[in-house]
């Protein structure tokens, strides 16, 4: 189930505070293998307060589209936890809204199918020739053969009534944004607080081209100068990155409360080559231009 949704941006913050007061945040690696991630691919799993996970899981869940392991969130992991209560109510409404609140009504006797007699086969009705012959050991051989025949003929029929061209029509249902590049920035998120270093980015993207790199850029509000970052990121076109030890002004107080502005960029091969001294930090004088997928934040200096 990886269909499109919308969450507004309080109703995920409701989500994370109902999810990081359960229980749940306390066996955080069995938590993600119950609702389906892998636990290792998460740089926030550890080293991280309840608060914070929870807002992580929440927003990377949101930000990649993973609709089934939010519903395996709401629906299994925390509906049982947050019974008859205004959190419940929340919790049903947003499995409504992602076309999960099944899970609800599973023990619904509402649900429950009525056994009617009249469900069993009458006594007239004709025997499939397949189970007759499986009943007769005697010519179990004979019924291999009959079944090797009407399993062939159905391919044939299959593949006769599935030769045509399809239309070209047939991928419309498709969104060409589906296929296009992107990519997020997870952790930390808009508006937070940081200190002034070893802070930790990550993030999320998709469709990327092969050989196309990751750089964060740090620029503060008063500086027309940018620092930048090379990201670790996941083999293929789709996965996460991280920088790691990522610096938010000088040393000292004399840049507390300054905004800084924080741009993720994936960039082609031509830039790419340009940008091969990206690290550490390094002072540029300006952001590349020609960039595939980008995303930006805007950070508070503590």
């Amino acid at each position: 189930m990886l269909e499109d949704f919308t969450l507004n941006q309080d109703e995920l913050n409701t989500l994370a505070e109902i999810l990081a007061i359960s229980l749940k945040v306390k066996e955080r690696k069995a938590l993600c293998i119950k609702i389906g991630i892998n636990p290792q691919e998460l740089d926030f799993l550890y080293h991280s307060s309840d608060e914070s996970f929870a807002t992580s899981l929440v927003d990377l869940l949101y930000q990649i589209g993973n609709t089934e392991a939010i519903c395996q969130l709401c629906c299994k992991e925390l509906v049982p936890i947050f019974k008859n209560g205004r959190r419940e109510l929340f919790l049903k409404k947003i499995s409504s809204k992602l076309n999960c609140n099944q899970e609800f009504r599973q023990n619904s006797p509402n649900n429950k199918q009525p056994t009617s007699s009249s469900s069993s086969p009458a006594p007239s009705v004709s025997i499939n020739p397949f189970n007759q012959l499986a009943k007769n050991k005697l010519v179990i051989g004979a019924m291999g053969v009959i079944m090797a025949a009407f399993i062939t003929a159905g391919l044939v029929k299959y593949n006769q009534t599935t030769t045509p061209t399809p239309s070209p029509t047939t991928t419309s249902n498709s969104s060409p944004a589906d296929s296009s590049p992107t990519i997020k920035i997870t952790q930390p998120s808009d508006g937070s607080k940081l200190l002034y270093q070893n802070n930790k980015f990550t993030g999320t993207f998709k469709n990327l081209p092969a050989n196309s790199r990751i750089y964060l850029y740090v620029k503060p509000s008063v500086d027309p100068k940018y620092y930048c970052y090379t990201a670790e990121q996941d083999t293929g076109n789709s996965g996460y990155w991280h920088v790691d030890s990522v610096s938010i002004g000088g040393i000292g107080n004399s840049d507390s409360g300054a905004s800084y502005d924080v741009s993720v960029l994936a960039l082609d091969s031509k830039t790419n080559k340009e940008s091969q001294s990206c690290q550490g930090g390094l002072k540029v004088l300006t952001q590349p231009s020609n960039t595939i997928a980008g995303d930006k934040i805007s950070l508070i200096r503590q």
